[in-house]
C-alpha cells in the first residue's frame, strides 16, 4: 500500500474547500412511534459536513493527494473536529478556528430503513472564503484541483483561480441555493442526485435521466453526473459521451455519507487521470462501502481494496 501511495503522490493534491460539521446523529427505533414523538435506538457524535466528509474519503484512498480548507468555531465541537483530522490520514489542512462563530452543527435523524434527513446550523462554515484558500495555498503549492459543494459560499473561487490558473473545479451541487447559477458557470464537473437534478430542471418524476442530463447540458459546459442511489448513476461529458454505471450490492446500514463517498472517489479519480467510466465504477463501489458501514466516510481499513484499484488505474502501464 505504501508503494501505491508514493505512485499517486507525485501527481499533487486535490483540495476540498467546504463545511466541517459536528454531526449529532440519532437513529430512530423501529416500530416505536406515537404522533409527534419517536424513540431513538442510538446516538453518536460524528465528524460531518459535505466538505470534511469528502476530504476524509479522499485521504482514506490516497492520503498524499487529499487536502482540506475550512473553518470551525473555537469551541468544544471545533476541538472535536480538529482531533478527528489530526487522527486521520488527512495531513494537508488549513483549519481556521473562528472565535466569532460556533462550529457548524448537523442534526441527522436516521430512519429504520437507513434513509435520513438533516437540519444544519452552518456557523463558521458560512464564513469560508478567499482567505481560507490563500492560507491553504501558502502551505500547499502542489495543487492539481479544487473540490467543493454548496454548503459553503463560492466567493473564494476567483481567488483560487488566480492562485492556481487552470486547476479544475468539481462541485457537488448540493444543497441547491443562490450559488447554483455561478456553480454551473465555473465548474468543470457537476455532481448532483436525481431529486436535485429534477428540481434544477423542473422535470417530472417520470422524466428519463438521459433527458435531464440533456437539459442540464444547456446550463453548463461541465461534465454532469447524476446519482440515483440503488439505481446507479449516469453521466454526460462535454464531448457527448453518455456513461451509465449500476450501483454495487449493499446491505444498507445508513445512507448517511454514501453520496459524499461517491463524489469524493469520483473527483479524486478524475483529477488523477482515471477515465470517466472507471472513475464512476470506483465511486459506485465507495458509496456501497459507506452505505454498508456504520461510519459516514471511508477509512483506511474499509477503503483498502478500493485504494488498490485506484492505484492500478493511476499506475504507469509498465508496472501494472
Amino acid at each position: 500500500m505504501e508503494q501505491a501511495r508514493e505512485i499517486l503522490s507525485v501527481k499533487g493534491r486535490v483540495c476540498v474547500v467546504g463545511a466541517a460539521n459536528a454531526d449529532l446523529l440519532i437513529t430512530v427505533a423501529p416500530d416505536v412511534f406515537t404522533p409527534g414523538y419517536a424513540v431513538a435506538s442510538s446516538f453518536r457524535t460524528l465528524p460531518g459536513g459535505k466538505g470534511l466528509n469528502t476530504a476524509l474519503n479522499m485521504a482514506a484512498l490516497a492520503p498524499h493527494n487529499a487536502g482540506f480548507a475550512g473553518r470551525v468555531g473555537d469551541d468544544f465541537y471545533g476541538e472535536f473536529l480538529a482531533d478527528v483530522i489530526a487522527d486521520s490520514p488527512l495531513t494537508a489542512v488549513s483549519l481556521v478556528k473562528d472565535s466569532a462563530l460556533h462550529t457548524g452543527i448537523g442534526h441527522v435523524r436516521v430512519r429504520p430503513d437507513g434513509e435520513y434527513d438533516t437540519v444544519v446550523l452552518p456557523g463558521a462554515n458560512a464564513a469560508v472564503g478567499p482567505s481560507d484558500v490563500r492560507a491553504y495555498s501558502a502551505s500547499n503549492s502542489d495543487l492539481i484541483g479544487w473540490v467543493t459543494n454548496l454548503e459553503t459560499p463560492l466567493n473564494w473561487w476567483h481567488e483560487a483561480r488566480e492562485l492556481h490558473p487552470g486547476a479544475p473545479l468539481a462541485i457537488n451541487l448540493s444543497p441547491l441555493n443562490d450559488d447554483v447559477a455561478f456553480a454551473l458557470e465555473v465548474a468543470d464537473l457537476i455532481v448532483l442526485n436525481q431529486a436535485e437534478a429534477r428540481d434544477l430542471t423542473h422535470s417530472a418524476p417520470s422524466q428519463p435521466v438521459t433527458q435531464i442530463l440533456t437539459a442540464i447540458r444547456s446550463m453548463t459546459k461541465a461534465t454532469i453526473v447524476i446519482t440515483a442511489g440503488e439505481a446507479g448513476a449516469e453521466a454526460l461529458t462535454l464531448d457527448g459521451q453518455h456513461v451509465v454505471v449500476t450501483a454495487k450490492p449493499a446491505t444498507v446500514e445508513t445512507t448517511v455519507g454514501a453520496g459524499d463517498a461517491f463524489f469524493a472517489t469520483l473527483t479524486l479519480a478524475l483529477h488523477l487521470g482515471v477515465g470517466i467510466t472507471e472513475a464512476m465504477e470506483l465511486a459506485a463501489e465507495a458509496g456501497s462501502i459507506v452505505a454498508s458501514s456504520t461510519e459516514n466516510f471511508l477509512t483506511i481499513q474499509t477503503g483498502q481494496k478500493l485504494a488498490k484499484k485506484l492505484t492500478y488505474y493511476t499506475s504507469p502501464a509498465e508496472i501494472r
